[in-house]
């Protein structure tokens, strides 16, 4: 959303590794780290950095102006070669469809056909 606004030009933020490009692309220097304060935009990766994220937030509401931009840096970050190692450990771990779902949807989807079939030639 701050990208397509255009307010992302020279401002130094994380996120979600999957839309750095996007980010980069609109003008920001996107960081690999779990939090990043620049002046009054806070950002964080994702779920796994909520510890920091919710610390960094209480201090931005606790502070009366912005906190002033210092040191950031004006490189973004490579981007990843591969997903991390939390994300495919949760694939792994995650249910698997059985058969008889998968055969459920299979016959669930072709009834909704015939269904639409009758009506149409009604």
């Amino acid at each position: 959303m701050l990208a397509s606004a255009g307010l992302l030009d020279g401002r130094t933020l994380t996120s979600w590794p999957g839309i750095r490009d996007d980010l980069v692309n609109a003008g920001a220097t996107w960081l690999d780290v779990e939090l990043v304060r620049d002046g009054n935009l806070t950002t964080s990766r994702g779920p796994q950095d909520m510890a920091a994220f919710v610390r960094g937030m209480l201090d931005a509401f606790a502070q009366s102006a912005p906190a002033p931009v210092t040191a950031l840096p004006r490189t973004s970050d490579r981007q990843r070669d591969a997903p991390v190692g939390w994300a495919i450990a949760a694939l792994r771990w995650s249910p698997k469809p059985s058969a008889a779902a998968v055969t459920g949807i299979g016959v669930a989807a072709a009834r909704q056909r015939v269904l639409r079939n009758r009506a149409a030639q009604n």
